[in-house]
């Protein structure tokens, strides 16, 4: 059973864990959110495998 549910309108999301509801959320209510997390999580895998491997 997945306990935590988003309750935004046309949102089927679920989560098994309140932290991760509560991440998602914060894509809801600022949608650039989503966008720098993205980016920075893109930065950290450059970091830690090298940037030239990615462009590859």
């Amino acid at each position: 059973m997945i306990p935590y549910s988003c309750r935004y309108p046309d949102c089927q999301k679920r989560f098994s864990q309140s932290s991760n509801l509560t991440a998602h959320l914060k894509n809801h209510q600022n949608p650039d959110y989503a966008a720098s997390e993205s980016e920075e999580v893109i930065d950290e895998l450059e970091e830690e495998i090298g940037k030239d491997d990615v462009d590859q």
